[in-house]
């Protein structure tokens, strides 16, 4: 005779709750908590619950070790985040502080693309200006216009990441 065997899905929920709690406050609750929600549709939605994204353990992770979908405005982080937990918050501010730290360094390069844009200019104004002196000026243009566009794309995301925080 063969015997039944027993799923997840029938154990008792607060017992899964309560195991579920363990995994989340475990030493690397961040990354076991990321795996088990690609696990089943019942490991997802127990961690919706606030209680347990409340307690996410997020000591062993790295800020930038993680994927893009960690990040993402309905990733874990950001639920956690939302849910109250401090760690979660604490990680979303280090992160958008190094983010506003690279926008003022590109902010900086734009400048003194500007700067160098503008000396090409006065050389045109001049009127002695050559092929290759067209060519450096077309190419300040794109690298400054890259750069707004990568300050843009970082201010976004750092909207983005405020909305979660709130």
């Amino acid at each position: 005779m063969r015997r039944k065997r027993t799923k997840l899905a029938d154990m008792h929920p607060d017992l899964l709750k309560h195991i579920m709690l363990f995994v989340a406050k475990s030493f690397d609750g961040a990354s076991s908590c990321a795996r088990s929600l690609s696990i089943c549709k019942l490991f997802k939605e127990l961690l919706t619950d606030k209680e347990t994204l409340k307690v996410v353990e997020f000591g062993n992770v790295k800020l930038y070790g993680m994927n893009g979908s960690f990040w993402k405005r309905n990733g874990l982080l950001a639920r956690c985040a939302h849910a109250g937990n401090p760690m979660a918050r604490n990680i979303l501010m280090e992160y958008l502080l190094d983010l506003c730290k690279s926008s003022k360094a590109k902010i900086a390069t734009g400048r003194i693309l500007l700067a160098d844009a503008g000396e090409y200019v006065r050389i045109i104004k001049n009127r002695a200006c050559t092929r290759s002196m067209t060519r450096r000026i077309e190419s300040l243009i794109q690298e400054i216009e890259l750069l707004a566009n990568a300050v843009d794309t970082d201010i976004h995301e750092i909207e983005e990441l405020l909305d979660i925080t709130k």
